[in-house]
C-alpha cells in the first residue's frame, strides 16, 4: 500500500512538472511571437481624413504612430524598410515664406528617382522627418492616382493655408521642388515652386489622405 501510494504521488508530481514545462514553453513562444513583430515594426498610425479615403477615414487604435499603413499593409520605401515618421512636439506651422525657404535649403529634390532605392514615398518621409526636425510641423500624404500609389507632403501654413508639396524628381534628378493642389477626381498636377519650367501632370486623383 505504501509503495502504491508513493507511485501516485510521483505520478501526480510528474504531471504537474509537464504542466508546467507546457505552460512554460507556452509562454516563452508567446514572447517570441511578440518579439518577432516588435522587430518588425508592427505599428499603426491614425489616419486624419484628408478628403478622402479608402476606408471611410475611421481613426484605428495607436500601437505605434512611427509607422504608416496604406491600403492595409504597412508602408516601405524602395529598399523594403518601413517608412517611419518621426514627429517633433515642438513643431509649429510655418509661413509660406518659411516653407518656401526651407524647401530652397533642401536638397531632397535633387535624388532622381531609382525604383530600387528611392521613390516618392522615401522622398516624402525624408521631408517629413527633415521639417519636423527644423520644427516646422508636417504631414504625409497617401494618394492613390489612377490606381497608382503615390506619397508628398502637407503643411498648414500660418499665413495661406494648406500646402501641399511634392519633392519627387524624375529619374534625370531635380530640381523639383513643386505646389500641387490636391482634389478628388482632378488630375494630379504639380507646379514647380522655383522654376516657370512645365511639370508632366499625372492622372486623377481616386482618394487621398494626410497624416500628421
Amino acid at each position: 500500500m505504501e509503495v502504491d501510494k508513493n507511485m501516485r504521488y510521483g505520478n501526480q508530481r510528474g504531471m504537474m512538472s509537464v504542466g508546467l514545462i507546457i505552460v512554460t514553453a507556452v509562454a516563452l513562444l508567446v514572447l517570441a511571437v511578440m518579439a518577432f513583430f516588435a522587430a518588425q515594426g508592427k505599428g499603426c498610425v491614425v489616419w486624419k481624413q484628408g478628403g478622402g479615403g479608402d476606408d471611410g477615414g475611421d481613426e484605428q487604435v495607436v500601437e505605434d504612430p512611427s509607422y504608416v499603413k496604406y491600403y492595409g499593409q504597412y508602408l516601405k520605401g524602395a529598399d523594403g524598410v518601413l517608412i517611419k515618421l518621426v514627429d517633433n512636439p515642438k513643431a509649429v506651422d510655418p509661413t509660406w515664406s518659411e516653407l518656401r525657404d526651407f524647401l530652397k535649403a533642401d536638397s531632397t529634390d535633387l535624388i532622381p528617382k531609382d525604383k530600387k532605392t528611392w521613390l516618392s514615398q522615401d522622398c516624402a518621409e525624408q521631408i517629413h522627418n527633415t521639417a519636423e526636425e527644423k520644427a516646422f510641423r508636417a504631414g504625409l500624404v497617401l494618394l492613390n492616382i489612377g490606381g497608382d500609389s503615390h506619397f508628398c507632403n502637407a503643411f498648414n501654413t500660418s499665413d495661406v493655408g494648406l500646402v501641399y508639396i511634392d519633392c519627387m524628381a524624375t529619374e534625370a534628378g531635380g530640381p523639383a521642388d513643386k505646389r500641387v493642389w490636391i482634389n478628388k477626381g482632378q488630375a494630379y498636377a504639380p507646379v514647380l515652386i522655383f522654376s516657370s519650367d512645365p511639370w508632366p501632370e499625372m492622372d486623377t486623383v481616386v482618394a487621398f489622405r494626410v497624416r500628421w
